[in-house]
């Protein structure tokens, strides 16, 4: 069994919706602390096969709800204490529920995954904080960086884009609702452009103090 006694362990798992800044909030995170890097399963498998993006997006959630799974055991096994999280295993579900509600992965059984993971390795929670990082609302921002990102199959449309993300972030609290033992806490965080401190909030919030 692993144990982190007298641990300072850190799990930050950093969510929410395309273009929200999760990859540089990761990226300062580790440079600025230390901590060691989960990538997001998704942007992983687009290199691998290019066929990857012609999936139903409620296939493609399956496939990284399992590579997240397997990303926080690799942590816990090798007794990784501090670690950043693009992503966690709500966003997969949130997809999901966004765009095959149908489908949805049974929820029990992943509460009895959560369970039995937590009581193996003597934890309380798979993360100690998720933030949620809210989606920009500057419309030329959206515009300028967001659409310009190549590795997404986004709409060119800014009032699109805004309506799926707040559906996003509503079906990801959902999910979370439907859970106990993912995370300590989940904080909301503004992202740039609206706030432009975002990568100091979220350094404060993976160091553990308050921000």
């Amino acid at each position: 069994m692993t144990n982190y006694p007298n641990s300072t362990r850190r799990f930050i798992a950093l969510s929410g919706w395309e273009g929200a800044g999760k990859s540089a909030g990761v990226n300062h995170i580790s440079k600025q602390l230390g901590f060691f890097i989960l990538p997001e399963i998704a942007r992983l498998m687009f290199p691998i096969n290019d066929s990857i993006l012609r999936k139903p997006l409620g296939e493609l959630s399956e496939l990284t709800f399992s590579g997240y799974v397997t990303g926080h055991h690799v942590c816990v096994a090798n007794r990784i204490e501090k670690a950043v999280f693009d992503r966690c295993i709500i966003d997969p579900l949130a997809y999901q529920a966004l765009y095959a509600p149908t489908k949805q992965l049974c929820f029990d059984g992943i509460q009895r995954y959560i369970d039995r993971f937590n009581e193996t390795y003597t934890q309380s929670y798979l993360y100690d904080d998720i933030v949620l990082l809210r989606h920009p609302k500057d419309a030329s921002f959206i515009k300028s960086v967001v659409f310009a990102d190549k590795d997404r199959q986004y709409s060119h449309s800014v009032e699109q884009y805004l309506t799926d993300a707040r559906r996003f972030e509503s079906c990801f609290m959902d999910c979370m609702d439907k859970l106990t033992g993912v995370a300590k806490r989940v904080i909301y965080v503004n992202a740039f452009p609206e706030n432009p401190e975002v990568l100091r909030d979220l350094t404060l919030i993976a160091a553990g103090l308050e921000y």
